[in-house]
């Protein structure tokens, strides 16, 4: 995998207090591990001018899919990088009953999802994706 790709593992679910189910990031993960959560959180009060839910395993919520789409592609613009592959819990599953060889476990990973480009990053010179690095 790039290292200028991100992988978020999101899931659809109601917590204890909520009565509708919301999407939460599960995970989001690069070539170098978990994206920092304080840099996540800031992103999200960016997004929704309110702190997100931060629990163990989950990040939000999001109302729908096309907010989970949004934020996906906020994270790209604020950490410079190019690809987000979104993938269901479910389909995180599935993929885990024919793990692939460790060396190709995070390209094959990233394949499987709704890949979200950031269009802005084409814009950017050469140099700004070294400086801006937020891993």
């Amino acid at each position: 995998m790039d290292k200028n790709q991100i992988i978020g593992i999101y899931d659809h679910m109601a917590l204890e207090n909520q009565e509708n189910a919301k999407y939460y990031f599960r995970y989001l993960l690069t070539s170098l591990g978990e994206v920092d959560k304080e840099f996540v959180r800031e992103a999200y009060d960016d997004m929704y001018l309110k702190a997100p839910c931060l629990l163990t395993s989950a990040i939000g919520p999001f109302d729908d899919g096309e907010a989970v789409r949004r934020f996906a592609y906020l994270l790209c613009e604020k950490l410079s990088v190019n690809k987000f592959s979104l993938i269901s819990v479910k389909k995180y599953n599935e993929f885990m009953e024919h793990i692939p060889p460790v060396e190709n476990y995070l390209s094959e990973l990233f394949a499987i999802g709704e890949i979200i480009e950031n269009q802005q990053i084409n814009k950017l010179g050469i140099f700004s994706n070294i400086f801006s690095s937020k891993f």
